[in-house]
């Protein structure tokens, strides 16, 4: 009984050692994957994406927003290409993804915005996205 019960302990240290094994292997290709597969270029432009769709919606917020809270009742007139302009959307016109302005000065209907990432485009220049901004919609471009 007692050879039984060294070998069950046997088994299960084994059984412990192969999971360990398996574990580790894993994760080191799990690590490996991650690291290869996250090209700087495709990461700048998904974050500047991102950046700029959430800037559109400030820009449509105010849009909607009226006139005695701060915003344009209706049009995207005070949207100006200046500092004071971008001021109305956010505090910051940079972040670690890159550089952000008014591209087009609001008009009645829509607003240009642009962002100039920190990684070089398929073109050799900084990738440079825009995005227009509408009441109810927006369409991004992805210039390279």
């Amino acid at each position: 009984m007692r050879k039984h019960r060294e070998k069950k302990n046997i088994m299960s240290r084994v059984q412990w050692l192969v999971l360990i094994a398996i574990g580790a292997i894993l994760i080191t290709l799990c690590c490996v994957e991650v690291m290869r597969g996250e090209d700087p270029r495709s990461a700048n432009k998904e974050a500047l994406a991102r950046d700029l769709s959430n800037l559109a919606l400030r820009a449509q917020d105010y849009y909607h927003r009226p006139i005695s809270k701060g915003g344009g009742q209706g049009t995207f007139t005070g949207l100006t290409c200046d500092a004071a302009g971008l001021a109305k959307l956010t505090s910051k016109g940079m972040n670690v993804d890159g550089t952000f302005s008014i591209l087009t000065a609001g008009c009645g209907t829509s607003v240009e915005l642009q962002a100039v990432g920190t990684q070089l485009g398929t073109d050799g220049s900084l990738i440079f996205i825009r995005i227009d901004v509408f009441a109810d919609s927006t369409y991004i471009t992805f210039c390279n």
